[in-house]
């Protein structure tokens, strides 16, 4: 079932926030089980090349760096979530 998720995007930038996909959101519908083929593949498929041909002069090199890490862990996230529940379950084509 696909719900709407709210994203701090500052918080991503800030050392001492938590961000996490496993934790309660804004509408208390729980953690991130579910997402859009569309969102899945644009985040496969970002590379840091594009990142700093993107964001080079507007984001610092440790800014990239950290968009690139949140990349991942959101990658490895859906990853394991497709281990563990199918690709069906996970990523929705709709």
């Amino acid at each position: 079932m696909m719900r709407p998720v709210l994203i701090d995007h500052a918080a991503g930038f800030r050392a001492e926030a938590y961000v996490s996909m496993e934790h309660e959101n804004a509408f208390q519908t729980g953690p991130v089980m579910v997402v859009p083929a569309r969102t899945y593949l644009r985040l496969r498929f970002l590379n840091a090349k594009q990142v700093v041909e993107t964001f080079q002069g507007v984001l610092t090199e440790s800014e990239m760096r950290g968009l690139l890490s949140r990349r991942n862990y959101i990658l490895n996230y859906i990853d394991t979530l497709v281990e563990q529940q199918g690709y069906e379950n996970t990523v929705s084509e709709s």
